[in-house]
């Protein structure tokens, strides 16, 4: 039984990430309307999704996807746009998995934690 719900666990992150990615690099790269509202909506997906893989990116150049904030203009300037999301998915899906995982394991730490603190009042003498 816990080893199901780990993988379900796996298979909800990994869809999620999979479905930010690509939320990402479509409001990155689709053009939208004369609408102001539609591109100031797009403008604050395309900053907020795209911020986690700009900042690992950084960090694995040249792999990296799409990089709205440090863009230095030389990431697939020839690749078709098949190429450029395939690129830009296969990239921000792992960075999107590991930053779900962040809370987990915060939570996994602090039960640790209080369970170890706990155990140590409990076991701990009496002075008189």
């Amino acid at each position: 039984m816990r080893m199901s719900r780990v993988l379900v666990g796996f298979v909800h992150r990994v869809v999620y990430a999979t479905l930010f990615a690509l939320l990402a690099w479509h409001a990155c790269t689709w053009q939208f309307g004369n609408s102001l509202v539609q591109r100031r909506v797009a403008t604050a997906v395309c900053y907020t999704l795209d911020f986690p893989p700009a900042i690992v990116s950084r960090i694995t150049s040249p792999y990296r996807g799409i990089d709205v904030f440090f863009n230095r203009g030389e990431w697939c300037e020839t690749c078709p746009w098949q190429q450029e999301l395939w690129l830009h998915v296969r990239f921000a899906v792992p960075v999107y998995v590991m930053l779900f995982y962040v809370p987990t394991g915060l939570g996994w730490i602090v039960r640790r934690w209080r369970s170890k603190r706990n155990a140590a009042h409990v076991t701990a003498p009496e002075s008189p």
